[in-house]
């Protein structure tokens, strides 16, 4: 079994942090002096967003609904570990990317980091209409693989560990 935790965040105004977002994502794009290498197997591609992960950290945005944010993410992280009964680590670095999907795209199968420091990953639904996100037992993810399969609502946070591999539906 793997801890998956979710919980709906109503502190965010979300149709203000995806205006933000789109807005940084232009910038981004723009930016043609970092190598893309990769869009972490997303099937997203170089000129996505998500291909910029490794090039800034949507927390350090200063604005106001950023700021609810991270307090929502430490505030779902502290509850997670908690009830996993885990003591909370004196530091947390939280490296913070968004996703753009537009309309005939996906997210295809990938996990995240698994170095020892990278523990869990996250997930915030800002704006979705009609998918889920499934998350793959990584045991047996080839021959059987056992899905877990969330609805995509505004304002879901979920965290899982980092090794569980996971994917969205086409974006309509």
């Amino acid at each position: 079994d793997y801890p998956i935790s979710e919980d709906m965040i109503t502190t965010i105004d979300f149709k203000t942090l995806a205006t933000l977002i789109l807005k940084k994502e232009k910038e981004l794009l723009c930016n043609k002096n970092v190598e893309i290498k990769s869009d972490g197997y997303t099937g997203l591609g170089k000129n996505s967003l998500t291909a910029r992960y490794k090039y800034y950290n949507l927390l350090d945005i200063v604005h106001p609904e950023i700021q609810k944010l991270k307090k929502a993410i430490l505030t779902a992280h502290q509850t997670f570990l908690t009830a996993l009964k885990i003591p909370l680590y004196p530091q947390l670095y939280i490296q913070c990317w968004a996703n753009v999907m537009r309309q005939g795209e996906q997210i295809k199968a990938h996990i995240h980091r698994v170095d020892p420091h990278a523990y869990l990953g996250g997930h915030i639904v800002v704006q979705a209409q009609g998918t889920q996100t499934h998350y793959i037992n990584p045991v047996n993810q080839i021959n059987e693989p056992a899905l877990y399969s969330s609805k995509n609502t505004i304002g879901k946070i979920s965290l899982f560990p980092n090794c569980i591999p996971h994917y969205t539906d086409v974006q309509r």
